[in-house]
């Protein structure tokens, strides 16, 4: 294929998704959208509008944030923040609390609820959401179709990282809130499989390495001690 041919292809893509026009009333000093024959397709009354990819524009008003695209107003103008988060789904933050929608063409769907402090992505199919209430930290792991894989449990789980097994952290209590941060194990069906009560841990390929107090230990996937 010669280059031009190549150019040609990829702005005919980039056409399909800027299907409309940010246009800005300088008279009110706010936004609208126009679709290709100059219709106006958001009247001019947005505080901002703008172009973020896929086919979506963001869409300010005083209410808040939201989603437009040539299928409608999937988000409405009610979050605080939205931010594109790679080619397949959006951040939505309200009342300081994180969730995700995911997208597919120009269709939206939720994955998660607006509950979350953080998350993180692990790997390419699976997202670790992570709650704090009360002063404890809570982890959720679920997949990229939205189901939940790990229900929610106290500490933070770490990411898996394609193997089985990841580390798991939380206080615990030893005295008169005497909170000491510890570390365990558990594997991708949410079983813990090392109890949270050592200071280090290091997991490798056949057993694990746990460190308290100075003492070296080692023990196998089942708990048993080895050294």
């Amino acid at each position: 294929m010669s280059k031009f041919l190549i150019l040609l292809f990829l702005f005919s893509i980039n056409l399909s998704f800027s299907q409309y026009q940010v246009v800005k009333d300088n008279l009110n000093c706010t936004y609208g959208l126009k679709d290709s024959e100059g219709k106006w397709a958001l009247e001019p009354e947005y505080i901002l509008i703008e172009e973020i990819g896929f086919g979506f524009y963001k869409t300010t008003t005083a209410s808040g944030k939201g989603i437009f695209s040539s299928d409608g107003y999937p988000l409405r103008n009610e979050y605080d923040d939205i931010k594109l988060i790679g080619s397949g789904f959006f951040e939505v933050r309200k009342n300081n609390k994180i969730g995700l929608y995911k997208f597919k063409g120009l269709r939206i769907s939720k994955m998660t609820e607006i509950e979350y402090d953080s998350y993180l992505f692990d790997g390419s199919n699976h997202i670790i959401f992570y709650k704090h209430e009360k002063g404890k930290r809570f982890s959720t792991y679920i997949n990229i179709e939205g189901d939940i894989v790990i229900p929610e449990t106290s500490g933070t789980i770490g990411g898996f990282k394609g193997l089985n097994y990841s580390l798991i952290e939380n206080y615990v209590d030893y005295d008169n809130n005497d909170l000491r941060l510890k570390v365990g194990v558990i594997n991708q069906n949410g079983e813990i499989i090392i109890p949270i009560i050592y200071d280090r841990i290091r997991i490798c390929n056949d057993f694990i390495i746990t460190q308290n107090d100075g003492k070296i230990g080692k023990l196998n996937f089942k708990n048993e001690v080895l050294l």
